[in-house]
């Protein structure tokens, strides 16, 4: 396990004389590994570009998989996030809930709702998404103009009042009921959202 700047530039040292050597491979991975546990994504991808997945054992191919990806993702980079979550999204690994949520995250952006739909509802139970799932969900039937989806899913969710969305998923219901021109049940929803606003 790397963890300092010496055991760094040993590994830098290594792979400059031995470029070939399969430990050089995965020395790689290593540095990367170690810039992407300090939040520094740009110089562990561009460690990780360095790294041949097929040198990797199965379980660093998946680590590698999803760290690559959520680099990608951090640089607004998609296409290539997407392709690398893709990889580690339907597996029984430690990333693999993760790599759903930011694979659906990644749908919604590009306004594929059926496919961010599909992959939020294999993360709805999760206690670590289970929020944001429903507060995608929520403004997904929204934008698919369906109003009374919107307000029976959401409703439940706003009465039981533990969602930190709650704010925003007043403000969702209350475009719904605008929408179906229930005017005073819409302007109920905006009071709640706008009274929330100006409290923080």
């Amino acid at each position: 396990e790397l963890n300092n700047k010496n055991a760094e530039s040993e590994l830098l040292s290594f792979i400059k004389t031995y470029p070939t050597h399969p430990k050089s491979k995965t020395a790689k991975f290593q540095i990367g590994r170690v810039y992407f546990k300090n939040e520094n994504y740009a110089e562990a991808l561009k460690w990780f570009t360095e790294v041949e997945e097929i040198d990797l054992n199965a379980t660093d191919q998946i680590e590698y998989n999803f760290k690559t990806a959520y680099c990608y993702f951090i640089q607004k980079d998609y296409n290539k996030a997407r392709t690398n979550f893709a990889k580690v999204k339907d597996g029984n690994n430690k990333y693999s809930e993760d790599a759903t949520y930011y694979f659906a995250h990644i749908a919604y952006i590009n306004k594929d709702y059926t496919t961010a739909l599909n992959h939020l509802n294999k993360i709805k139970n999760s206690s670590k998404y289970a929020e944001i799932y429903q507060y995608y969900t929520a403004q997904i039937f929204l934008i698919n103009e369906k109003y009374d989806d919107v307000i029976s899913f959401t409703e439940p969710i706003i009465a039981k009042g533990t969602s930190k969305y709650k704010s925003q998923l007043h403000k969702i219901v209350g475009a719904a009921y605008f929408n179906k021109k229930n005017y005073p049940l819409a302007q109920r929803n905006f009071d709640v959202y706008l009274a929330d606003k100006a409290a923080t």
